[in-house]
């Protein structure tokens, strides 16, 4: 239900924005056991600016992933915000 809630509302794109440093509010919600944590979080005014689905705050936060998982976890050459590849998040919190 968890991973099936994160794909949804991601809608399809698998990196998503997911730096620390676009949200505010940020409370843990779950702890995967493996180092990644899930949390919810509202975003701030400069990430709506970019390419984000707002209805989404609920996920992981890019700098936690990057830890555990830094394969999962891109700098948007762009922005320079990074985005994680929430697909590969949800395989590793599964398995």
């Amino acid at each position: 239900q968890l991973a099936g809630g994160i794909v949804g509302a991601i809608a399809g794109k698998v990196f998503g924005f997911s730096d620390i440093r676009l949200k505010t509010n940020i409370e843990p919600i779950e702890d995967f056991g493996n180092g990644v944590k899930l949390y919810k979080w509202e975003w701030r005014n400069k990430a709506k600016k970019l390419d984000v689905i707002i209805r989404q705050n609920r996920g992981s936060i890019a700098q936690n992933v990057l830890k555990y998982f830094p394969e999962l976890v891109h700098k948007d050459q762009e922005a320079g915000y990074y985005r994680v590849d929430y697909l590969g998040v949800v395989k590793k919190c599964l398995t």
